[in-house]
């Protein structure tokens, strides 16, 4: 009976998988070939999971740089990894350049109350913005030839968003908080003020409250219809609004108003649609402008007889996601940033035009509050940050007199001349009144040229040990009355190897082509704070100014002031002096992508020119230990990406720094076979053949001699005499 029902039962499992009870051999054909892959699947996993395990453990005992190659290429499951095919050697080459750097992306939509959409509206319009991008560098080094290198990186960045509504709490939160705080006083253009971190402080506390790991931007959306306000940085910290601050700027230098909000130690963004509305960037002329097309405000999408356009909204809002997907959650690479180094030295050398401890007027430089933002940046395992300062004297060192006296240059322009009296109106009315003002400003080319001639005198320390790269940041503190920038419009310049600041003694603050609601902004140039901050994040971590961003369909730079008015330490609209979330994860993300990108890519050279004759290919002999290292190293590349992903930066950088000894040895191993395979190439002593050293010699003697019997053939006939004539009578 037992027998009967066990065949029953197994004839209903043959027949679930479509087999007739004639085929159940070959089910069980099939059920074995599937109980082999899983066997041979699992194994694979396991090997993985092990070697992952042993990367990770080497770590954590502080050993990063040794190789695992070695103690695991005998354990059991490694034979599951061997799997190559010579003839597929290109499929392999595309497997590993396939490069991709995705972010998680929430969106909250805070408020929306009475607003007929679903969460799936925005997601319709989101899957349309999937397209693939590339990462970008905007200024490329020079390859041999002495052109740029392309500004496209092979790394590809994907956004994967998720729409939700936000919790009613944090709806009520800030409800509650606006409406106490937005107070009477009128402010810039009758808009009400509300200090910036009263709402920020609570969106804070919401992000951290739900253990989010992805980017989220929230997007307010509170009162429709009510009167508008702004953001201001005054105040920080304080709970309510004094008539004292009002116009007197911040703890961070200048006030200006803002709608924008960024996360300093958390990833969050926000955007209240209904402050503002807000217009800032050039005056004048440039690109960047951004205005309300850009900076979605409720207002727009309201008509009391028309009610709210739901679809315009949305579009908008998506579109404002996309650029802030692009700006802040992946901007641009500026530069190439420094490889990842034991130690890091972080020089600064002020340079003064008075003598050394001479009391300051005015020294407003905050070198101790750029050590702080540094410092928030995380550092790889084993990984030190170092600072150290030198004060120099114009007066002094020659070194520095030179490079100063040698990039000073004078600008001349014509402008329109003030008339000598109020009362003085055929001046004021003549078009051709205008007089020639001179300006001094230094040359930043030039500067650099004649530091890094005299980097070492300027220095003047021992030479950092081996492993420690030193970046110097020379600041020229000068006691001029007038506003002396570098290359007439910078406080400061990155180069790859320094960074280059100015600083005078003017006082009163400098007006810029810049400006909020056609009002202008203003700088200060005793103060290079933030431009030298802005520079150290340039050089050392290839940081992008969060204004400028590479356009690969104009194939040039693109300026989008979009973000320049939340707390960053570049561009003229915000006084903020520390660091975002996006700062900090763009250093490190910078170094992670940079170095894998550019370890693998030196590997595929080496195996696309291998394979560029088919011949070379036939003649490899791919070992066990290439295919197996082969392996491994898409293995690596993929955790390397995936911990990125995850925002683990130390264990991407602890898989990124195994992957590079395989890259390493793999090279060697293409080398030595290529060698092998093309003998020729080889610079080795040639053996002495004498049989080929008979037979040319052969060669050349009778060469020799048939030229020598020709050239005596031709002569004998030439001395023979003429024959001579028989004459008939």
């Amino acid at each position: 009976m037992k027998g009967n029902n066990i065949s029953f039962s197994f004839s209903k499992v043959v027949q679930g998988y479509g087999f007739k009870r004639n085929q159940s051999g070959v089910f069980l054909v099939v059920l074995l070939i599937h109980c082999i892959f899983n066997a041979i699947v699992s194994s694979e996993t396991n090997f993985l999971l092990d070697v992952e395990s042993s990367i990770l453990n080497e770590s954590k005992n502080g050993e990063v740089d040794i190789d695992i190659f070695p103690k695991i290429k005998d354990k059991d499951g490694a034979n599951t990894l061997m799997d190559w095919n010579g003839d597929e050697v290109m499929r392999y080459i595309l497997e590993l350049m396939n490069f991709e750097d995705t972010a998680y992306i929430d969106i909250k939509l805070v408020g929306f109350h009475d607003i007929p959409f679903k969460e799936s509206d925005f997601t319709k319009y989101l899957d349309l913005q999937l397209s693939q991008q590339f990462h970008h560098v905007i200024e490329t080094e020079k390859n041999e030839d002495g052109g740029s290198l392309p500004h496209r990186l092979s790394t590809a960045k994907k956004y994967l968003y998720k729409v939700s509504k936000a919790s009613p709490t944090l709806v009520t939160n800030l409800t509650t908080t606006i409406e106490k705080y937005s107070g009477p006083r009128v402010y810039s253009k009758e808009k009400r003020v509300i200090p910036y971190t009263l709402v920020d402080s609570i969106i804070e506390s919401d992000y951290t409250s739900q253990h989010l790991r992805s980017y989220t931007i929230y997007i307010l959306n509170l009162f429709p219809t009510q009167r508008p306000y702004e953001y201001i940085y005054s105040q920080l910290g304080s709970p309510t609004l004094d008539e004292e601050f009002f116009g007197k700027g911040t703890q961070f230098g200048i006030d200006y108003p803002t709608v924008l909000g960024l996360g300093t130690t958390q990833r969050y963004m926000w955007l209240d649609m209904n402050a503002g509305p807000l217009t800032y960037g050039p005056l004048f002329l440039g690109d960047g402008l951004v205005t309300q097309s850009l900076l979605p405000n409720a207002i727009n999408y309201y008509r009391p007889s028309e009610g709210m356009k739901v679809d315009n909204m949305i579009v908008d809002l998506v579109s404002f996601i996309r650029r802030t997907s692009d700006i802040i959650v992946r901007p641009s690479f500026y530069r190439m940033p420094l490889p990842p180094t034991k130690k890091l030295i972080i020089h600064l050398v002020m340079i003064h035009d008075h003598t050394i401890g001479e009391l300051e007027k005015s020294e407003k430089f905050d070198w101790e509050g750029i050590q702080n933002s540094l410092d928030s940046i995380p550092r790889f395992y084993g990984h030190e940050l170092e600072f150290r300062k030198t004060e120099l004297s114009l007066l002094s060192n020659m070194y520095a007199s030179m490079a100063r006296t040698a990039s000073l240059k004078t600008h001349t322009s014509q402008t329109r001349s003030k008339p000598s009296s109020p009362n003085n109106n055929a001046e004021k009315n003549n078009p051709n009144s205008r007089m020639v003002e001179a300006s001094q400003y230094f040359d930043s080319e030039e500067l650099h040229y004649w530091l890094s001639k005299s980097r070492e005198s300027l220095l003047e320390d021992e030479k950092p040990k081996s492993g420690a790269v030193e970046i110097p940041v020379f600041l020229f503190d000068i006691s001029y009355k007038f506003v002396l920038l570098l290359d007439r419009a910078f406080q400061a310049v990155s180069f790859p190897d320094m960074v280059i600041g100015i600083q005078t003694a003017q006082n009163e603050l400098e007006t810029v082509d810049f400006g909020f609601d056609d009002e202008p902004v203003f700088f200060d140039p005793s103060d290079a704070t933030r431009p030298v901050l802005s520079a150290i994040l340039q050089t050392i971590w290839g940081i992008s100014p969060t204004e400028l961003s590479w356009n690969e369909i104009h194939n040039a730079v693109q300026t989008n002031s979009l973000w320049s008015a939340s707390p960053t330490p570049f561009d003229f609209f915000s006084p903020y002096k520390g660091l975002s979330f996006s700062h900090k994860d763009a250093a490190l993300r910078n170094v992670l992508l940079m170095n894998l990108t550019k370890s693998v890519e030196k590997l595929v050279g080496i195996l696309e020119h291998i394979t560029e004759r088919q011949s070379t290919v036939d003649h490899m002999d791919w070992s066990d230990e290439f295919i197996l290292r082969w392996n491994l190293l898409k293995f690596k590349k993929d955790r390397t990406l995936n911990y990125l992903n995850l925002h683990d930066f130390n264990g991407s950088y602890v898989f990124l720094r195994s992957l590079q000894h395989d890259v390493n040895a793999l090279e060697n191993i293409l080398i030595t076979q290529h060698e092998t395979a093309h003998k020729f190439l080889k610079c080795g002593k040639k053996k002495v053949l004498w049989i080929e050293i008979v037979v040319v010699s052969l060669s050349i003697v009778g060469v020799v001699s048939l030229l020598t019997y020709m050239f005596r053939s031709r002569r004998n006939r030439r001395r023979a005499p003429p024959p001579v004539e028989k004459k008939n009578y």
